[in-house]
Parts: structure tokens; C-alpha cells; sequence
């Protein structure tokens, strides 16, 4: 990386393993502490020092005392696109110091950053921008692709109902639920799973057609993927349901558990099935159920493929006015699609996910 630009307050270089507290000082004096209470050193480098697909590109806008002024992370990602293999970035943590805001680090360093993948032949740049963030990124090159809205299915309608009306009406129920109030019995978690990793890979060979990845920007879903997105998550646990057919595996789903407006969600953010077959998912989601106690599974797949016209038979409905938007930024020209329609991804909620 080029570490390069100087402005009159500021320099602009690349992020080096040297000035990891720096940032998380800057993390929290920008952001604030986290759920945990502080910024912990174990996610950022899972984030950007041990992701399946390399380390992040990184800069840090640096003050004449030599104070961390700003950070603009992008984390590296693959998609795979039939047979071509798509370089793109995930535009992450940003970050300005209170005493050094409004002017125009934000933009600089993210303009830097995308000369910086553009040199390195990144094809495209993707996130879900908050409201809040989303002109800075338009004014920027950024191209508004869709609101992604999430499919539910609720397991408890009387529960679900109550909470929800309570939600309208301003009575709010933010309080988490302890982790063991959500499960009936242990569940399985992912690095489980993945002790049965010959098994696991023989079930993501089904993931493109399954997920309508033909023709299609998907993520590859790899054993090596699965344990750093989810196995090996310093945060967030993530928990596995299978079904298994005279001993080998024939569907596995991935979640997390989560509690909105005081109801216990069930985040499943894969879904795997040898076949696409609604028996086999049916008998998945049934697993799912005996082993949770929440109200509703919440999740996302591309309307066109066949996981969600499974789901859709299996009574999942569309959440209207919630979901997430998702941008781009195309760097590159040598997409044979556009990158700007969401119809041309294959997503699921895994991909989603705030990072």
C-alpha cells in the first residue's frame, strides 16, 4: 500500500499492526465502548487480520502530534460469479475523532482507499450504508441497489403478536434475554459442525444452485469460510441445526439468537439442503424448533432463488417495512453484469449482517 497524502492538519497512510490501540482508543472515543463495554483487540483482527479472504485495506488520517485523526477500513471479499472469481471490498469501520470532525476526513480517506483497491484490481465495493452515512456514500460514487427486506416465520403467533403490538404503541421491551432462555436443550455449535468438515463440504457443493448463485454475484461458501465467519467469531455465538439420513448430513442451518422488541429472534443466516427439496427443509426448520425457544426465525435469501421459494411454502413472509440497503461502487468494467440490479445477487443474510 501506498502510504501517501498530506494535508495542511493531517497525514494520510496505511494501517500498520503498531497502531492497533490507537485505534481502538479512536474506535471508542468515535463510537463509543460496544456491547462489551470496550473495544476488544480480538475483533478487529478477526475483521481485518484473519478474514478468509486477507487482510483489510486499511488507512489512518494521522494528526500533526501524531493522534489518530480518522480510520477508513475496507475488509476484503470474494463473490464468485460462474466461473469468474470477483475481487471486491466490504467499506466497514470508519471512523473520526470528536476533536477533529466536519472536516472532510471522512471523504478524504475513503477517496484514498478507493484509488488504493482500485491500483490493487478490486472489481467493486459493496455495504449497507445507515441512513445516516448513505449521501456521504452517493455524493461519493456509491450506487443505491435495493432495501433488502428480511423474511420471518413466526413460531409463537401469541407471543409474537404481544410484543409487537407493544412495539407499535411505544412500550418498549429492549431488554436481552440471557442466552440460555432461548434454547430447549445444547445446541450445536458451528465449530461442531465442522468437525465433520469431508461431510460439510459435500453439502456446500449444492449452495450455488441452491442460493440461484448461476449468472449471479454469490459469496463461496468454503469450510475455511464457515469457521472464520462463524466458528471463530470473538462475539457472537453462532449455533447449528442438521439433519442427518442414516448418519451423514443432508441439510445444516446456521443461526444466532438476537432479542428485538423484547422477543426472542432466531437470525439463521444459512441454509444448506443436499437437495431442494421442501421435505428436507421442513425437517430442518421442525429440528430448529425443538431445540429453540424463540418467537420467530428471522432471515434473508435472493428472491429468485430456489432456498427462498422453499422458505416462502413453508409460511416465511416478507417483513415490508424492515430491512437493510444495500449499495455498491463499481471500480472495475469487466463485470459481464450489473453490479448497480439487485436481481444479478444471490445474498443471504450471513452476507448481510452488520460487520
Amino acid at each position: 500500500m501506498v502510504n501517501a497524502t498530506t494535508s495542511e492538519e493531517y497525514t494520510v497512510s496505511a494501517y500498520s499492526p503498531e497502531r492497533e490501540d490507537d485505534v481502538l482508543e479512536l474506535l471508542e472515543a468515535s463510537l463509543g465502548a460496544g456491547p462489551t463495554g470496550t473495544r476488544e483487540p480480538a475483533l478487529w483482527r478477526w475483521k481485518h487480520m484473519y478474514n478468509a479472504f486477507g487482510e483489510s485495506y486499511a488507512f489512518l488520517a494521522i494528526s500533526e502530534d501524531d493522534h489518530l485523526a480518522g480510520l477508513r477500513a475496507f475488509m476484503k471479499w470474494k463473490f464468485q460469479l460462474d466461473d469468474m472469481t470477483v475481487d471486491a471490498v466490504r467499506a466497514v469501520d470508519t471512523s473520526t475523532h470528536p476533536d477533529h470532525q466536519r472536516k472532510g476526513i471522512f471523504k478524504r480517506l475513503t477517496l484514498h482507499a478507493l484509488s488504493e483497491v482500485e491500483k490493487n484490481g478490486v472489481d467493486l465495493v459493496f455495504n449497507t450504508p445507515n441512513e445516516k452515512s448513505m449521501p456521504g456514500y452517493l455524493n461519493m460514487g456509491w450506487e443505491y441497489v435495493g432495501k433488502v427486506h428480511p423474511i420471518i416465520k413466526v413460531i409463537k403467533p401469541i407471543s409474537f403478536a404481544t410484543g409487537f403490538a407493544m412495539h407499535r404503541m411505544g412500550m418498549k421491551q429492549d431488554r436481552p434475554h440471557e442466552a440460555g432462555a432461548f434454547f430447549k436443550r445444547p445446541a450445536l455449535s458451528v465449530a461442531e459442525l465442522l468437525e465433520r468438515a469431508d461431510e460439510v463440504a459435500w453439502l456446500l457443493t449444492s449452495v450455488s444452485d441452491l442460493y440461484g448463485g448461476k449468472g449471479r454475484l454469490i459469496t463461496p461458501r468454503t469450510v475455511e469460510y464457515l469457521r472464520w465467519r462463524y466458528a471463530s467469531h470473538p462475539q457472537i455465538p453462532y449455533h447449528a441445526t442438521v439433519v442427518e439420513r442414516n448418519g451423514k448430513l443432508q441439510a445444516a442451518a446456521i443461526y444466532r439468537t438476537n432479542t428485538r422488541y423484547g422477543l426472542r429472534e432466531a437470525v439463521m443466516c444459512e441454509m444448506f439442503l443436499a437437495r431442494p427439496e421442501d421435505e428436507l427443509c421442513k425437517e430442518l426448520l421442525k429440528n430448529m424448533k425443538k431445540e429453540l425457544n424463540a418467537d420467530y426465525i428471522i432471515c434473508y435469501f435472493s428472491e429468485q432463488s430456489p432456498v427462498r421459494k422453499i422458505l416462502n411454502r413453508q409460511r416465511f413472509w416478507e417483513v415490508p417495512r424492515m430491512g437493510m440497503d444495500f449499495t455498491v461502487r463499481p471500480i472495475s468494467h469487466r463485470l459481464p453484469v450489473d453490479a448497480r440490479l439487485l436481481s444479478n445477487w444471490s445474498l443471504s443474510m450471513g452476507d448481510l449482517e452488520l460487520f
